[in-house]
């Protein structure tokens, strides 16, 4: 459970906001002996229970979306040509190393060149940021010769 949560930024990232929203509940409450603090007591094991329900639900996803690391035994069913590798040749699982090697170092490469790149690709490509100017009556500031004027 532990490398699944720690393997992914979405299920990292509810766990902490349901944990903060349970806190701030549990501290705005106030600790009395009374009917409605049971009831209080009641309403927060429900939140966990359905807190656990929703976890178990974006574990299930992430499943669903093929996200599993690699056993041994699957790599050591390709470089031995078993199991699933059974019936292919050395030059088609060669091959197919090859493909996901490349298409592994191809999105390690674009993910690198981070986010400012991108925004401004999708900018230049759609042009959105010229339509953003028109829009709010935004000016150039720089000049012909390029920079800032000075002031």
């Amino acid at each position: 459970m532990y490398r699944k949560i720690s393997g992914s930024d979405t299920v990292k990232a509810a766990l902490l906001k349901k944990g903060e929203e349970l806190e701030k509940r549990v501290q705005d409450q106030p600790a009395t002996n009374t009917p409605s603090g049971d009831t209080t007591n009641q309403k927060l094991k429900a939140d966990v229970a359905e807190f656990r329900k929703q976890q178990a639900e974006y574990l299930a996803t992430y499943k669903e979306f093929g996200f599993e690391p690699l056993t041994r035994q699957q790599l050591s069913d390709y470089f031995s040509a078993q199991g699933t590798w059974a019936n292919t040749t050395g030059r088609e699982r060669f091959f197919y190393g090859l493909e996901a090697a490349s298409g592994w170092t191809i999105m390690t490469l674009l993910l690198s060149v981070g986010a400012p790149f991108w925004l401004d690709a999708l900018e230049s490509l759609f042009g959105i940021k010229n339509l953003l100017r028109k829009r709010s009556d935004t000016q150039n500031v720089e000049g012909q010769k390029g920079g800032q004027p000075k002031p």
